[in-house]
């Protein structure tokens, strides 16, 4: 409930900046300059809201997204770069 009360409240958590700031430090420690940003994007794979989203409206299975954010963070961090110029 604290996390919905009010538009954003749950990215003013202490518990989110916590999470926020230690991936943020994984990050850096591996070389991403956006360290930061990368690591709300991992945070917003774990969000409930999204996870129910995908199940209810786009009938996407519980297991299929585990095995996509699997292979996204089992990538060395390639999934979440930045895409190459052409």
């Amino acid at each position: 409930m604290c996390e919905t009360a009010a538009p954003g409240a749950r990215y003013r958590s202490a518990v989110y900046r916590g999470w926020q700031r230690y991936l943020a430090i994984l990050f850096n420690e591996m070389g991403f300059a956006d360290a930061g940003t990368r690591a709300h994007l991992v945070l917003a794979l774990l969000d409930a809201d999204l996870h129910r989203f995908l199940a209810d409206e786009q009938a996407i299975t519980p297991s299929a997204v585990r095995a996509s954010i699997h292979a996204m963070l089992n990538s060395g961090g390639t999934a979440l770069a930045a895409p190459r110029p052409r």
